[in-house]
C-alpha cells in the first residue's frame, strides 16, 4: 500500500498537476473575469490642487474640472471639455477653506444641471459659492456668511465638508448641508444647512465632537428628514462658552430637519473615539440606529456594535474583538462589518447574530463605487500605503489587483468617470499624477481553461522528457556502479596480498618461537586491525583522507617490522586541511603498497619512505616517494607481482570522477642524485576542488 501510494505521488501526471495548479495560483491576472486597464495618465505641474470628473451639462460624458489657488492665491476652478479643450475659469475673491480645497458637484433646482460648490476662507470667515457653469442665468452666489471662527495660535484652521442637497422638510425645495470642525480652538464644531430661496444659513447647535454627516433620512416617516452624525472626541478643551459638555467623552447625537437636537445626547466616557451612525429600516417601515463605537483604548472600551431607537433608547449591544472595524452598508435584513487589520468582513443581522464570514486583503480600506452602473456596487480596496488597489464585485468575488504607478507618498484619491451612458471609467490622484483605468469584463476569461490544459501539458512535457533523461543517466550511473563493483572485487584481491598474509603469519611465528610474546601481540593488534578495516571497507568506494592515513601508517608499521627495520617512514602532515574530506578509499595505500613491494624491499637498509599531504590552490596533493633506486632496481619485484595495482586505481579515478564530478590527477617521476644516478620515485597524486 505504502508503495503504491509512492508510486503515484511520484508520477509525472500527478506532480505536473501539483506543480500546475501552483503555478496557476501565482500567475498575475491574466485570466480574472474583469480587468483593470490603464486609459490615460498625465502629470498636472500645478501646486495643491485636485482633478474631479463630474457630468455637469448631463450629456453622459463627465466634465475634468480642476481646483486649484489661483496667482492671487484665491480659490478657482477651470473646466475642461471630455476632449480636454478649456472651456471656462471662476476665480473667487477669497481662498480655499485652510485644511482643504475640495469642491463638490449637485443639482439643488433639479433642471438636470449640477452646480459647483466651494468653501473658502478670508481669515476668520468662512463663505459658500456656487456656480452653475452651464447655466447662462443660473446659481451665481459668491461670498455667503456661513460662519466667524475662533483663532488659535494665530491661525484660522478649518475642515469644511459639503455632504449633499435634500428636501428636509418635504416642501418641494432642497437644502445645501455641510459640516465645519475645528481643532484645538473648538469653534465651530457645527452642522449647518443653506437655503438658497431665502439665502439663508441654519446652524445646529455646537456639537462638542468634531462632526461630520454620515446620513440624511426621513426615521420615522413624519415627512421630516434626520442628520445621523459621525463623532470623534479629540479631547480637546473647549471654552464653557461653546459647549458645557467635553470633547473627552463621545456624544452620540442625531439632529432633526431644523438641526436641533432629537433628543439629548448620550455621553459615552472615551477619549480618542469615534461613533458612526446608519439607518435600520424594520419590517414596519420605521427605522432604527446602528451604531459603530470604535475606540482607541480598546483595555478603557472595546469596540461595540449599538443599536438605538430614533428616540435614543438602547436595544441591543454585541462587544468586538480588537481591531479597526468600518460598517460597509446595509440591505434588506442585515448589514456588513469589516474589520480591516485581518480583512475579515462579518454579516449581521438586525439582531446582531453573526450571519456569514469571509476574508478579502487585510490592511486595506473598502469603498463602494457603482462603476457599471448596475445599481450594484463593486467595491475598491486601497492598501494601508495607498499603492496597492483591488476591485471586487459586489458580492466581494472576482477580485482584480494593480498597483498605481506612482510611488510617491501622499493620499491617493479617487472618482469616477462618466465616458457614455451607462459606463465609467475610474480615476485616480496622487499628488501631481493623474491615472484614468478601464475595468471591465475580461476576454480571455472564457479561455482560461484551455491556457490551464496547455500550462499542465507543458509541465508533463517537460517532467516526463526529465524522468526520461533522468532514467538514461540512472542507466549510465548503474553501468558505473557495476564497473566500481567489479573493480571492488578485483581491488579486494589486490588488498588482500597473500604474500603479505603469508609473511605476516611468519613472522608472528619467529616471534613466538623467539619467546618475543610483547613484540608478536603488538604485530598481531596491528595486523588485525588492518584485516578488520580491510573487510569493513571491501564494499566502499570512498572514504575519509584521515581514515585513509590511518590505515596506511598501520600498513607500514606492519611492513616495518617484516623487512625487520630496514626502512624509515616520514608523514608529513599539513595542518591546514581538512582530513574529513572524501577521497577514494585506498588513494595513498596503493602507491605506499607499491613504494614498498616494487622499491624498498630490494633495498635491504636504509631505506626512505616519505608520504606527506599538503594543501596548493585548494587542492590537496598526496606525494609517495621511496629511495628505492628507481624503475630499473625494481624490475625484479614487478616480474613477481601482478602489477594491476595501479592500473586499477587509474581506472578508479576515471570512474570516481563520472560519479561525483571529483577530477583526479597522478604522476610518477624518476629520482636522481647529483651524480645523475637513479636513487627513487615519487609519485604525486593531485584531488582538484
Amino acid at each position: 500500500m505504502k508503495n503504491k501510494l509512492l508510486s503515484i505521488l511520484l508520477h509525472p501526471i500527478f506532480i505536473a498537476v501539483v506543480i500546475s495548479l501552483v503555478i496557476i495560483y501565482f500567475l498575475p491576472d491574466y485570466f480574472t473575469k474583469y480587468k483593470v486597464e490603464l486609459v490615460h495618465s498625465e502629470f498636472y505641474n500645478r501646486i495643491n490642487h485636485r482633478v474631479y470628473f463630474e457630468d455637469l451639462n448631463n450629456d453622459s460624458n463627465s466634465e475634468r474640472i480642476i481646483c486649484y489657488n489661483n496667482s492671487l492665491g484665491n480659490a478657482s476652478f477651470e473646466i475642461h471639455s471630455p476632449n480636454g479643450s478649456l472651456i471656462d475659469q471662476w476665480n473667487f475673491s477669497s481662498k480655499h477653506s485652510s485644511l482643504n480645497n475640495f469642491l463638490w458637484f449637485f443639482d439643488i433646482n433639479n433642471n438636470g444641471f449640477k452646480e459647483v460648490y466651494v468653501i473658502t476662507q478670508n481669515k476668520d470667515s468662512i463663505f459658500l459659492n456656487i456656480e452653475e457653469p452651464f447655466v447662462k442665468n443660473g446659481i451665481h452666489k459668491k461670498k455667503i456668511l456661513i460662519e466667524i471662527i475662533a483663532k488659535h495660535n494665530n491661525e484660522f484652521k478649518i475642515v469644511s465638508t459639503v455632504f449633499g442637497v435634500y428636501d428636509s422638510n418635504s416642501n418641494g425645495e432642497k437644502e445645501v448641508f455641510f459640516a465645519l470642525r475645528r481643532g484645538f480652538s473648538g469653534n465651530p464644531r457645527n452642522i449647518y444647512k443653506y437655503n438658497i430661496s431665502e439665502n439663508k444659513i441654519y446652524k445646529s447647535p455646537h456639537l462638542t465632537n468634531t462632526s461630520s454627516i454620515s446620513q440624511i433620512i426621513d426615521l420615522n416617516n413624519d415627512g421630516s428628514k434626520e442628520i445621523l452624525l459621525r463623532n470623534y472626541s479629540a479631547c480637546n478643551k473647549i471654552d464653557s462658552s461653546y459647549t458645557k459638555r467635553s470633547d473627552y467623552s463621545l456624544w452620540f447625537s442625531v439632529l432633526g430637519e431644523n438641526l436641533n437636537f432629537r433628543f439629548d445626547p448620550i455621553e459615552f466616557k472615551i477619549p480618542f473615539s469615534s461613533i458612526r451612525t446608519i439607518p435600520l429600516k424594520k419590517d414596519k417601515g420605521e427605522y432604527q440606529l446602528l451604531c459603530l463605537l470604535k475606540s482607541k483604548q480598546e483595555k478603557l472600551s472595546p469596540n461595540k456594535l449599538l443599536i438605538f431607537s430614533n428616540t435614543g433608547k438602547l436595544i441591543n449591544e454585541k462587544l468586538l474583538p480588537f481591531g479597526e472595524y468600518n460598517i460597509l452598508g446595509s440591505n434588506k435584513n442585515e448589514f456588513m462589518l469589516i474589520n480591516s487589520d485581518i480583512g475579515q468582513i462579518k454579516t449581521y443581522n438586525y439582531d446582531l447574530e453573526e450571519l456569514v464570514s469571509f476574508f478579502v486583503k487585510p490592511k486595506s480600506m473598502i469603498y463602494p463605487l457603482d462603476i457599471d452602473n448596475d445599481d450594484k456596487v463593486e467595491w475598491l480596496g486601497k492598501s494601508k500605503d495607498q499603492k496597492k488597489l483591488t476591485i471586487y464585485q459586489n458580492d466581494f468575488k472576482d477580485l482584480v489587483e494593480f498597483q498605481i504607478p506612482n510611488n510617491t507618498e501622499g493620499n491617493l484619491y479617487h472618482g469616477l468617470k462618466q465616458v457614455g451612458e451607462n459606463k465609467n471609467e475610474i480615476y485616480f490622484q496622487k499628488g501631481n499624477y493623474h491615472y484614468v483605468y478601464k475595468y471591465e469584463e475580461n476576454p480571455l476569461y472564457i479561455f482560461r481553461y484551455l491556457i490551464y490544459l496547455g500550462i499542465f501539458l507543458l509541465i508533463f512535457s517537460i517532467l516526463w522528457l526529465a524522468r526520461k533523461g533522468q532514467q538514461i543517466q540512472m542507466q549510465k550511473q548503474r553501468d558505473i556502479e557495476i564497473e566500481i563493483s567489479e573493480l571492488q572485487i578485483k581491488t579486494i584481491k589486490n588488498q588482500v596480498d597473500p604474500h603479505f598474509v603469508f609473511n605476516a603469519v611468519n613472522t608472528i611465528s619467529e616471534m613466538m618461537l623467539m619467546d618475543d610474546k610483547l613484540e608478536a601481540d603488538r604485530f598481531i593488534t596491528k595486523f588485525s586491525k588492518l584485516m578488520r578495516e580491510t573487510l569493513q571497507k571491501s564494499d566502499k568506494i570512498s572514504t575519509t583522507l584521515q581514515e585513509e592515513m590511518d590505515y596506511v601508517e598501520n600498513y607500514i608499521q606492519l611492513q616495518q617490522i617484516r623487512f625487520n627495520n630496514g626502512f624509515e617512514y616520514i608523514f608529513k602532515k599539513d595542518i591546514h586541511i581538512d582530513y574529513q574530506t572524501m577521497v577514494p578509499k585506498h588513494v595513498l595505500y596503493s602507491y605506499v603498497e607499491n613504494a614498498i613491494k616494487h622499491g624498498l624491499s630490494s633495498k635491504l637498509k636504509n631505506g626512505l619512505l616519505k608520504i606527506s599531504v599538503e594543501s596548493q590552490k585548494n587542492n590537496i596533493i598526496l606525494s609517495v616517494e621511496d629511495n628505492g633506486g628507481g624503475i630499473d632496481k625494481s624490475k625484479n619485484s614487478i616480474k613477481n607481482s601482478t602489477g594491476n595495482g595501479v592500473r586499477i586505481m587509474e581506472e578508479m579515478f576515471t570512474l570516481y570522477e563520472k560519479l561525483y564530478k571529483k577530477k583526479i590527477k597522478h604522476k610518477m617521476v624518476e629520482l636522481f642524485d647529483k651524480g645523475g644516478k637513479k636513487v627513487g620515485i615519487r609519485v604525486e597524486v593531485i584531488i582538484l576542488k
